[in-house]
């Protein structure tokens, strides 16, 4: 009897889903300086990320539906409350990769990693504040809304 293949338990990388530009996990380096709340890298990603993912077709309401319950977690000022959400959120994140088509690829390649990492309220603070930057940014760089910016 033939061994059934088991089927890849990250979502970015079932069948028929593209892979990010690099096919790879984001950084270590460019995690930590998130996790670490550096804002000027936070920044810097959060622009090339979201310039990616508005290339692949990431819709406004796919990303507010990611962004939405990192707003609760921001407003919420209990530590433990905002880890377990965070948690709890990657698992939404997998959904909104699985359904997407590879459109939201990009953001399981940070998110995947940073949604499980962030512990204390700077590296919670860090992931919000990208998130926050990446909606942003989107705006800006989605054409079918508009932007026309390309570089």
């Amino acid at each position: 009897m033939a061994a059934e293949r088991r089927e890849s338990r990250e979502p970015h990388e079932r069948k028929g889903h593209r892979s990010s530009a690099t096919g790879e996990r984001a950084p270590e380096g460019d995690l930590t300086a998130i996790l670490q709340h550096n804002l000027s890298r936070i920044d810097e990603l959060a622009e090339t990320v979201a310039r990616e993912a508005a290339n692949n077709g990431l819709t406004a309401s796919q990303l507010r539906n990611f962004y939405g319950p990192i707003t609760k977690v921001r407003i919420d000022s209990n530590p433990t409350r905002q880890r377990a959400a965070l948690k709890m959120h990657r698992s939404r994140l997998a959904y909104l990769v699985a359904r997407s088509g590879g459109k939201a690829d990009e953001l399981w390649r940070w998110f995947g990693d940073l949604l499980r990492r962030a512990n204390d309220p700077t590296e919670i603070s860090g992931v919000c504040d990208f998130a926050e930057a990446i909606v942003a940014y989107h705006r800006y760089y989605d054409k079918t809304k508009g932007g026309t910016r390309d570089e």
